[in-house]
């Protein structure tokens, strides 16, 4: 909820299907904040998640909650990725620009497309609703 379902550095909704599961593969790790995880967003906990699982969470019970972690932070998320911003800051500054591949964002956008693709030809003739703007809900 964090990054909206439609930046280009967002998987959205399509988080479990194959080509999701192959880039998360090429993943040297994953940081998970505030989520459950649940089994019918993992392919009931079979999705293959890069490793290590590093987590963040309010809960103490979402420590190895349905995949096992690394390691794992409970507190406030807001608290916990201001801290590590400033921790990557700090060692940017020390040794330059942090060692993220430059396909990076073009693989992830690759992975998203050949998902919802994939998705799109199970729907049919509803496939449209795929590429529809989200409803916004009237204020109550």
């Amino acid at each position: 909820g964090v990054v909206p379902e439609g930046h280009p550095r967002s998987l959205g909704a399509f988080n479990s299907p194959p080509p999701v599961e192959a880039f998360y593969q090429s993943c040297d790790a994953m940081l998970v904040v505030g989520s459950r995880l649940r089994g019918n967003e993992t392919l009931k906990y079979q999705l293959k998640l890069p490793q290590p699982l590093l987590r963040v969470d309010a809960d103490p019970g979402a420590d190895g909650r349905g995949y096992a972690n690394a390691q794992f932070v409970c507190g406030d998320a807001a608290l916990a990725l201001a801290g590590l911003a400033d921790r990557l800051e700090a060692r940017v500054a020390q040794q330059g620009a942090l060692p993220i591949e430059a396909t990076f964002g073009d693989d992830l956008a690759r992975a998203r497309h050949a998902a919802q693709a994939l998705m799109g030809d199970g729907l049919g003739p509803y496939a449209g609703l795929l590429q529809a703007a989200p409803c916004k809900s009237a204020a109550t």
